[in-house]
């Protein structure tokens, strides 16, 4: 069952502890709701729509990966990571 709480973690101070259980929450959120969809769902593209849900789910990837290696890593992406 997913906690819809948006609570305080411990070993975080406040903001990021919340900020900790908003990502959380998100992330079960949208591993709850796409876990049962086929390659032909994600795949499928609505007419006059720019964007599956394979690839919105991707861009959600990226951007994660890039935000870690900017923010934890304190540097740009390099070439390899670029090619990712």
């Amino acid at each position: 069952m997913i906690d819809y709480r948006i609570v305080h973690r411990e070993g975080f101070t406040e903001k990021i502890g919340s900020l900790v259980s908003m990502m959380d929450y998100s992330r079960a959120v949208l591993l709850h709701d796409i876990k049962d969809l086929s390659q032909d769902d994600l795949d499928f593209l609505p007419e006059g729509h720019g964007n599956t849900i394979g690839a919105l789910l991707m861009h959600i990837a990226s951007v994660d990966f890039a935000y870690q290696i900017i923010t934890v890593e304190n540097r740009d992406l390099n070439e390899s990571e670029l090619l990712r």
